[in-house]
C-alpha cells in the first residue's frame, strides 16, 4: 500500500465521489502512472463526476498539473493555467492550507522550467504564509517535505551548498517523522549530491546515497502490485537513486558537476556587481578556500584594483595586489600562480602577509575574456584549511575563463539596456506632439486627428505633399498608441524595385529565387505586434497592392516561395503625396485597397497654407542646428523672416529645414540677414529672384481665384458653361477670367 493509499483511507467519504476520484488519481500519480491520473482528473473537471464543493475542484486542478509535470509530453501552458486557476481558487475561498501546498507545486514547476527568479518569488510567498506571526499556515501532508526538497535543489544549483544541505536534511527528518520513505529517499539523495558537489568527504556522500536507496526499496515494498511497483521505481524523481553508488574515486566528476552548477549560476545573473560576489563565493566553496578577492584591471592604465574581498586584512590585500600585477604581466603566456605550501615557497617567503597571518596555500588566476586579461582571482587558506592542488588550480582556471566571459556579458548587457532605454526615450521624444511644430488652426486640427487615430488600431492613411512631415506624423501615431512599446518599422514603396519590395515586405524562403541562400523574415513578420509605416503607397505596383490587401483583410501572409500561411498582427499606417482617388479613376490603384487604407485619413496641409507657423519652424530648426554645431543660435533679421513667410516653399517643411541648415552654416555665429541669402547663388535664385516685390505672395487673391476656376473646369470636364454655373458667375465672366489667367 502506498503512502497516499494510507492517507486516502483516513479522508475518503464513500458519498463524496469527487474526493475519491481525486485521491485515486493522486495514487496513480505517485505510483508512476501520470497519464492515467490525468485522465481521471480530466473526467472530474469535465463534470463527469459529481462535485460536492469547489475546494475539490482546486484540489483536482493542482493534482492534474502535477500529473502533467511528470508526463512525457507535458503542455507547459496548460500546466501553468491549471496551477494559476487552482491557486486563485484557494485564495478566493480562503483555503490557505491548500494555497501553501499548491505553491509548492508551482515552485517545482518554476525550478523545472529554469525560472530561477520566479522560483525565488514563490519561495518568498510561501515563507510569508508559513512564518507569519499570527495563525501561521501549515502544508497539507507531504508538501512540507517537497517544499524543502525543491528549495534545496534550487540552492544547490546556485552553489549555496550549506543552505542546500540543511534543507535536504530537514526534509529527510520530516519524511522520517511522517513515515514517508519515498520522499525520505529523495531527500537523502539530495543531501548526497550536496556533499559531492561541495567537496565533502566521499564516504559521507556514499553513506547518504546508500541510506536513500534503502528507503526507496522500503517504499517500493509497500506496493503490493508488482507492475505498480515497477512503475513507481521508474518515476523520474528517483532517477538519481538509480545511478551507481557514490565512491571516493569520483573527485573529477565532483569538479565537473560543480563547474556545471557554477556556469549555470553565472548565466542566470545579469547584474555585474552581484556576479562578482557569486564568482568569488563559488570559487571559494569548490576548492574549500577560506579567503579571497577579485581584482579588476583599469581599461586604460591596466592597473589592478580590488573590487571585492572576503575575510582579508589590509596587508594581505596589498601583497595580493603586488603579485597580481605579476600574474597580469605573465597572463598573456597563460601563467597563474599556485603556492601549495606558501610558507616554504621562496617566491612568497618575504611577503609580510604569509608569515604574519599564517597563509598556508594560495592561488592567483587571471580572468581572461576573448584573449584579453580583465583581472585576477586570488584565494588562500591559512593553517586550518587544506593545501591546494594542481587539480584545484586547473579547475579555478577553467572557472575563471567562464566567469570573465559572464562578467563581460553582464556589463555589455547593462550597457545595451542603458543604450536601448536612451534610444527609446529619444525616439519617443522625437514623436511627441510638441516636436511636430505648429500653432496654426490647420496644425491644431492635425494634432486632434493624431490623438483620435492613435487610440484606434485600424489602418491609417496620411495624405500630403512631399516634405510635409508624413513620417513624423506616422511615428507620433505609433508612439501615442497602445502599441507604443512594440516595434515601429518604415519602408518606402517608391524606393525599391517591385521584385525586391515583395521580399522586403513579406519575406522569402530559402531557394525561392537566385541568391535566396537563406530564409528571410519580411517587415510584416518583424513588425508583429507593432506598426509598419508604408511611405509612398501610391507608387506600389498592382501585384503588390493585391498582396497588401490580403494582409489587411485576413491578417496573414505567405513568404515568397513558401506554401505556409503565417498570421501577423500589424497596424499599417500608409502615406502618399498622390491623389489616390484620381489614381483609382486612372486604373493605377485598387479601389478596395484605398477603402482599406483610408479608414482613418489624416491630411497634412502644405507649408504655404500655414505661413503663420514659419517663425516657429525657423526657431526650431536653428536651435537644432546650433546644438549639432555646438554654437549659439544665430538671430534672424525681420526682413529675412518676411522673405521666408512670403515664399511658397514647394518642398514644404523639408525644404525649409534644408535652407535653414545652409544659412546657419553660412552665417556662423553672426546674424542671418539679406546679405547671407545673397551670398549663396542657390538661395539668391530661390528666395531673392528678380522682381521680388512683384512676386505673388503666399495668400494671393489672384492665385486663389485662378485655382478655383481651374478646379471647376476639371470638375466640368472642360465645359466652360457648366463651370460658370458651378462657380455662380456669368458665362462672360468665366470666359474673361480664363483669358486673364491663361487657362485656355
Amino acid at each position: 500500500m502506498t503512502e497516499l493509499e494510507i492517507e486516502a483511507r483516513q479522508y475518503t467519504d464513500p458519498t463524496d465521489l469527487a474526493l475519491a476520484k481525486n485521491l485515486h488519481s493522486e495514487t496513480l500519480l505517485k505510483t508512476g502512472r501520470p497519464t492515467e491520473a490525468a485522465q481521471g482528473l480530466r473526467e472530474l473537471l469535465e463534470g463527469k463526476v459529481a462535485v460536492v464543493e469547489p475546494r475539490k475542484i482546486d484540489f483536482a486542478k493542482g493534482t492534474l498539473a502535477e500529473a502533467l509535470l511528470e508526463s512525457p509530453k507535458a503542455d507547459a501552458a496548460e500546466i501553468e493555467r491549471l496551477l494559476d486557476e487552482a491557486i486563485r481558487g484557494c485564495e478566493q475561498r480562503g483555503n490557505e492550507e491548500g494555497l501553501a501546498s499548491l505553491l509548492v507545486v508551482e515552485l517545482e514547476r518554476r525550478i523545472g522550467a529554469g525560472d530561477e527568479a520566479g522560483a525565488e518569488r514563490v519561495i518568498d510567498r510561501i515563507a510569508g504564509l508559513v512564518a507569519r506571526d499570527s495563525e501561521p499556515v501549515d502544508f497539507l501532508p507531504e508538501y512540507g517535505i517537497r517544499y524543502r526538497l525543491a528549495h534545496g535543489e534550487l540552492r544547490l544549483g546556485q552553489g549555496r551548498h550549506e543552505q542546500a544541505r540543511k534543507l535536504a536534511l530537514a526534509a529527510a527528518e520530516l519524511a522520517d517523522e511522517r513515515d514517508m520513505p519515498g520522499l525520505g529517499a529523495r531527500a537523502l539523495a539530495l543531501a548526497a549530491d550536496v556533499v559531492q558537489r561541495s567537496g565533502g568527504e566521499a564516504d559521507e556522500g556514499a553513506g547518504l546515497f546508500d541510506q536513500g536507496r534503502a528507503l526507496l526499496d522500503d517504499a517500493a515494498q509497500r506496493i503490493g502490485d508488482a507492475e505498480m511497483r515497477r512503475d513507481f521505481l521508474a518515476r523520474s524523481v528517483f532517477h538519481r537513486l538509480r545511478e551507481p553508488s557514490l565512491d571516493g574515486g569520483r573527485a573529477a566528476d565532483r569538479r565537473v558537476l560543480a563547474l556545471y552548477d557554477m556556469i549555470r549560476a553565472l548565466n542566470s545573473e545579469d547584474d555585474a556587481e552581484s556576479l562578482l560576489e557569486r564568482i568569488l563565493d563559488m570559487a571559494l566553496s569548490v576548492v574549500q578556500a577560506e579567503r579571497g578577492m577579485i581584482l579588476l584591471l583599469d581599461p586604460e592604465t591596466r592597473a589592478p584594483t580590488v573590487r571585492l574581498a572576503r575575510n582579508l586584512e589590509h596587508e594581505t590585500i596589498e601583497d595580493a595586489e603586488a603579485f597580481s600585477r605579476g600574474v597580469v604581466a605573465r597572463a598573456g603566456e597563460g601563467e597563474s600562480i599556485l603556492a601549495i605550501d606558501a610558507g616554504h615557497d621562496d617566491r612568497f617567503r618575504e611577503l609580510r602577509s604569509v608569515s604574519t597571518f599564517g597563509i598556508r596555500s594560495l592561488m592567483c588566476v587571471p580572468l581572461r575574456c576573448r584573449g584579453v586579461v580583465t583581472g585576477t582571482v586570488y584565494i588562500d587558506n591559512r593553517h586550518a584549511g587544506p593545501l591546494f592542488t594542481r587539480d584545484d588550480l586547473r579547475f579555478v582556471e577553467a572557472f575563471a575563463d567562464h566567469a570573465a566571459l559572464a562578467l563581460d556579458n553582464a556589463r555589455d548587457r547593462a550597457r545595451l539596456e542603458q543604450e536601448n532605454t536612451e534610444l527609446r526615450e529619444a525616439v519617443q521624444q522625437r514623436a511627441r506632439f510638441d516636436n511636430i511644430i505648429g500653432r496654426s488652426p490647420q496644425m491644431q486640427r492635425v494634432f486632434e486627428l493624431i490623438r483620435t487615430v492613435a487610440d484606434s488600431d485600424l489602418p491609417a492613411l496620411i495624405l500630403g505633399e512631399s516634405g510635409t512631415g508624413k513620417e513624423l506624423v506616422a511615428s507620433a501615431i505609433h508612439f501615442n498608441s497602445p502599441r507604443r512599446d512594440r516595434i515601429f518599422l518604415t519602408e518606402s514603396c517608391a524606393a525599391i524595385p517591385e521584385t525586391l519590395l515583395e521580399s522586403e515586405l513579406f519575406g522569402h524562403e530559402r531557394g525561392a529565387f537566385t541568391g535566396a541562400d537563406q530564409q528571410r523574415l519580411g517587415l510584416f513578420e518583424q513588425a508583429h505586434g507593432g506598426t509598419l509605416f508604408l511611405d509612398e503607397v501610391g507608387d506600389m505596383p498592382a501585384a503588390m497592392q493585391a498582396r497588401l490587401l490580403r494582409v489587411l483583410q485576413e491578417g496573414e501572409l505567405r513568404r515568397v516561395g513558401g506554401n505556409r500561411t503565417i498570421e501577423v498582427d500589424v497596424r499599417v499606417v500608409a502615406a502618399t503625396h498622390r491623389d489616390l482617388e484620381a489614381e483609382v479613376a486612372a486604373g493605377r490603384f485598387r479601389e478596395d485597397l484605398l477603402y482599406r487604407l483610408q479608414v482613418l485619413p489624416v491630411a497634412l496641409p502644405p507649408l504655404r497654407e500655414r505661413a503663420g507657423d514659419i517663425p516657429l519652424l525657423v526657431e526650431h530648426f536653428l536651435e537644432q542646428s546650433a546644438r549639432q554645431r555646438e554654437q549659439p543660435k544665430p538671430a534672424v533679421d525681420a526682413e529675412v523672416m518676411a522673405i521666408f513667410e512670403r515664399y511658397a516653399w514647394p518642398g514644404n517643411v523639408r525644404q525649409l529645414e534644408n535652407v535653414l541648415s545652409r544659412v546657419a552654416l553660412i552665417a556662423g555665429t553672426g546674424r542671418i540677414d539679406r546679405a547671407v541669402l545673397a551670398s549663396d547663388p542657390e538661395l539668391t535664385r530661390t528666395l531673392l529672384a528678380e522682381g521680388e516685390s512683384a512676386r505673388e505672395p503666399v495668400y494671393s487673391l489672384a492665385r486663389n481665384e485662378r485655382d478655383k476656376i481651374s478646379s471647376a473646369l476639371r470638375a466640368a470636364d472642360g465645359n466652360r458653361n457648366r463651370a460658370a454655373r458651378m462657380l455662380g458667375v456669368s458665362r462672360a465672366t468665366i470666359y474673361r477670367k480664363i483669358k486673364q489667367y491663361g487657362l485656355s
